[in-house]
């Protein structure tokens, strides 16, 4: 694309992504701070934004796959920075990252207060009232969020032209946060046991054909975190590994396997992504003993292609959320005393979710533990629940049409009730049965994925539930119903009500 630079090699892993805004104040430092960190052999991933394109909106792939690729992001605030829509989509997409235990974000603040970053005010309060005249209320919504989440991040602040020393110091504080990721503690949290498990169903030494072992869960679950735990137990059996994330470059590089004794991870696998490593294994590019294992949201996919084994990965128990949380809120294994209960209420929030532990752990970590209150949990929960979301969102997105319709039934009206009353609906639609469970006959489905569900119908129109296709609450249905609001948009009604005896008598229309 024009306009568009990188100090990355296209043959080596990038250790960084440097965002920043391309302005005069800022640009000596960054190129100074981007010079000490490729002479200390950390390969760095920059565009210029001198080249930016005025009216230029959408942010490169390119960059976009950078930061996907990386493993530390460098966001240095400036003045301007919240001018520039490419550095503000940069933040959502390192925001995605940010919760991933290979991946870290050092935010410096060049010449401008760190408040004024985390609350938006001066410059930066100027430049986000330009961008909701342009840009839809989600997306700037979407960009404030991301800042905020960044900027609580521990990081440098460094004054207008900051001695060398300053920018040593920097490099040095990334270097080390490079070792220490490459290092990572690979029995996280919940993660020793089912890393087992999964090595268990490789059969390592034991099958010298290729064996195929399929991963699968709901978003947020730790999927791609147990393939890597998996991934660094296993590697030196092979003569070669390779870890490709979304599967997006195994096309270009499975001609590059043949005859190998290899280990492939393909993580966040798609149907439409899956059909070059069916090939791969029917035409025998892999030597014995290799081993593959593919990550997917949709254990259907997984089917699509013969798989010796499924592991579907199971929510953290309270005694597992407990301790990732505290190491993350805390960086110990154990509560603070007297935080009882903000911890139950994050706990019972996330239900075993490590997506939500991480994020409101993290969150938690960048404030004081005596700030803690009521009030700021409701605030923090807004912050978190819209990081949390938009991962579940992008689920929802990808089902087709039908599997869309399923989802939205199954939440608003099919919770906790006995199988048989949807039998008619699962029969109607392939569904993606990551999205739910059926224990004891029961239908169940995480907390969040059915908040999510029930979310997307109530925006349909925020304070008119009369527009709603789907409608599961008394007080609604009252509303609706005392003031003969119903309207030809309401597709269903299904309503629980229970009896003087508890029994539960159910109503639908």
């Amino acid at each position: 694309m024009e306009g568009f630079n990188s100090g990355s090699s296209p043959s080596k892993p990038n250790h960084v992504y440097l965002s920043f805004r391309g302005d005069d104040r800022s640009c000596d430092f960054t190129d100074r701070l981007l010079a000490a960190l490729e002479s200390d052999d950390l390969n760095t991933f920059w565009d210029d934004k001198k080249l930016e394109p005025i009216h230029s909106i959408f942010l490169p792939r390119s960059c976009l796959k950078a930061i996907q690729q990386s493993n530390i992001s460098i966001v240095v605030f400036s003045k301007n920075f919240a001018a520039s829509t490419w550095c503000l989509q940069e933040l959502s997409a390192i925001l995605e990252r940010i919760h991933e235990p290979r991946h870290t974000v050092v935010p410096i603040f060049y010449d401008v207060d760190p408040s004024d970053v985390q609350n938006q005010s001066n410059s930066f309060e100027k430049a986000f009232a330009e961008h909701e005249r342009r840009f839809t209320r989600s997306d700037v919504h979407s960009w404030r969020l991301a800042m905020k989440r960044v900027a609580h991040c521990p990081g440098w602040y460094t004054p207008h032209n900051p001695w060398q020393q300053t920018i040593d110091d920097i490099v040095r504080e990334v270097k080390k946060k490079m070792r220490e990721l490459v290092h990572v503690d690979v029995d996280m949290v919940g993660m020793q046991s089912r890393a087992k498990e999964v090595i268990k169903l490789l059969e390592l030494g034991v099958n010298d054909g290729v064996r195929v072992v399929g991963i699968c869960g709901m978003v947020g679950i730790g999927k791609t975190t147990l393939a890597r735990v998996v991934y660094d137990r296993i590697s030196f059996n092979f003569d070669a590994s390779h870890f490709i994330y979304k599967g997006n470059e195994f096309c270009m590089s499975s001609r590059q396997l043949q005859g190998e004794n290899i280990l492939l991870v393909l993580d966040d696998i798609s149907s439409y992504n899956l059909e070059p490593v069916i090939q791969t294994i029917d035409d025998n590019w892999l030597g014995k003993g290799s081993r593959i294992i593919i990550t997917a949201r949709d254990v259907g996919v997984l089917k699509g292609f013969k798989m010796h084994d499924i592991y579907r990965v199971k929510p953290l128990t309270k005694d597992e959320a407990l301790q990732l949380l505290c190491r993350k809120a805390f960086r110990r294994n154990f509560p603070i005393r007297g935080y009882e209960e903000q911890i139950n209420s994050v706990l019972e929030y996330a239900n075993g979710l490590p997506l939500a532990i991480v994020e409101f752990g993290s969150f938690l970590h960048s404030i004081r533990a005596s700030e803690w209150s009521i009030s700021a949990f409701i605030e923090f929960k807004k912050v978190v629940n819209f990081v949390v979301m938009k991962a579940l969102k992008k689920c929802f997105l990808e089902l087709s049409p039908n599997g869309r319709k399923f989802f939205l039934d199954i939440s608003c009206f099919f919770i906790g009730k006995d199988i048989k009353y949807a039998e008619g609906i699962l029969r109607c639609y392939r569904y993606d049965k990551s999205l739910m469970t059926v224990i004891d006959q029961k239908i169940l489905m995480h907390g969040l994925m059915q908040e999510m569900g029930r979310e997307i119908v109530r925006q349909q129109s925020p304070s008119r539930p009369e527009e709603w296709n789907r409608l599961w609450d008394f007080n609604d249905i009252d509303r609706v119903m005392q003031n003969d609001k119903v309207t030809p948009k309401v597709k269903a009604i299904v309503l629980d009500l229970e009896d003087s005896q508890g029994r539960t008598l159910k109503a639908e229309a």
